[in-house]
């Protein structure tokens, strides 16, 4: 499913969205490090379409992520 306009993405969607793993986003939804975007519906990950591009927005130009020298 790759609809632009889904309210939900699965986490191999949202993995891509961040040009991250798919392992590596299980783990995030896991430990809730992408900050209340992603619910459990039994054994499978809805994330939030909306609330995971709002937290992409909010952390763009951030320096903590960026090493320094």
């Amino acid at each position: 499913m790759n609809n632009d306009c889904s309210l939900v993405l699965t986490v191999t969607e949202a993995a891509k969205l961040l040009r991250l793993g798919r392992s590596l986003t299980y783990e995030l939804c896991e430990k809730n490090a992408l900050h209340g975007t992603a619910i459990r519906f039994g054994k499978r990950w809805l994330v939030s379409r909306s609330k995971l591009l709002r937290l992409i927005e909010g952390n763009q130009g951030r320096s903590e992520d960026v090493p320094s020298g």
